[in-house]
């Protein structure tokens, strides 16, 4: 079952293994878009932790968008990006909204089954999907497969070491991991110490080897 907040058919997904105690997000089932308001909601609620984890995502985005290999390759989801003056206004106005190619996955990355057992919400709660529908899924190797980033190399490794784990990792570092073939990087978890500037380049870099690898295929 795939769960998370966002886009339900993302193009980039950051994978955190924890879930805001804000309203119904501790059992959503399926997909929500944000709404204006909801990220600076959940951080008042939540503590300056979550809002940092919303912080450092838009900065990421913000960052990759400026490179134009990766603007390339993740257009539909870093397109939007060049309308805002600030990574601030980006995050407010974009992130995590049901259209943005961008998410905010709850669930394990699935690469196979791409299907969710509870409803898609866009904005408004409407249904945008019903339960146990099938979302569009990437083919091999194509230049839109999905880009999934894992927060943490502790919850990196646990997903990687489980028996029906989909992907291998290569650990470049104490920081850094990758799967090149399924289009997996593992980084320090969304918070400003962690996951510093420095830290974001080099991110930054490894998602262009990906774009890189597949406009030479």
């Amino acid at each position: 079952m795939s769960c998370g907040l966002g886009d339900c058919q993302y193009l980039i997904a950051a994978c955190i293994d924890k879930r805001p105690a804000f309203m119904h997000l501790e059992q959503l089932e399926g997909w929500q878009g944000m709404v204006d308001g909801e990220i600076a909601a959940i951080g008042n609620a939540c503590g300056n932790g979550w809002r940092k984890v919303f912080n450092v995502y838009a900065k990421l985005l913000w960052a990759l968008a400026k490179d134009p290999v990766i603007a390339k390759a993740l257009r539909p989801a870093l397109s939007s990006v060049a309308n805002f003056d600030r990574w601030q206004d980006y995050r407010d106005a974009c992130l995590l909204r049901s259209y943005s190619g961008t998410a905010l996955l709850f669930s394990e990355p699935c690469f196979s089954e791409p299907t969710s057992s509870g409803s898609v919400l866009n904005e408004t709660g409407s249904v945008l999907k019903e339960p146990g529908s099938v979302l569009k899924a990437p083919s091999e190797g194509a230049e839109n497969q999905p880009l999934h980033i894992i927060m943490g190399r502790g919850y990196g490794k646990a997903l990687a070491c489980k028996a029906e784990a989909p992907y291998s990792l290569e650990w470049l570092n104490d920081a850094f991991a990758i799967d090149r073939h399924r289009r997996v990087i593992v980084c320090p978890y969304f918070d400003y110490r962690q996951l510093s500037d420095a830290r974001i380049d080099t991110l930054v870099g490894l998602v262009k080897s990906l774009s890189a690898q597949d406009s030479g295929r």
